[in-house]
């Protein structure tokens, strides 16, 4: 989970004149679901 953490912390990096900045936006996003499903699965199982 620490490679989807830093990854959201780089995207968070991304200023918004970029033109990559919306997609840095909906990745952050992504990268958080991800998360919170590894979370819950490690933690409950199936």
């Amino acid at each position: 989970m620490s490679q989807w953490k830093a990854a959201i912390a780089f995207m968070k990096n991304v200023p918004s004149s970029s033109p990559n900045y919306a997609i840095a936006q909906q990745k952050i996003i992504e990268y958080q679901k991800n998360i919170n499903y590894a979370e819950k699965n490690a933690v409950g199982g199936k």
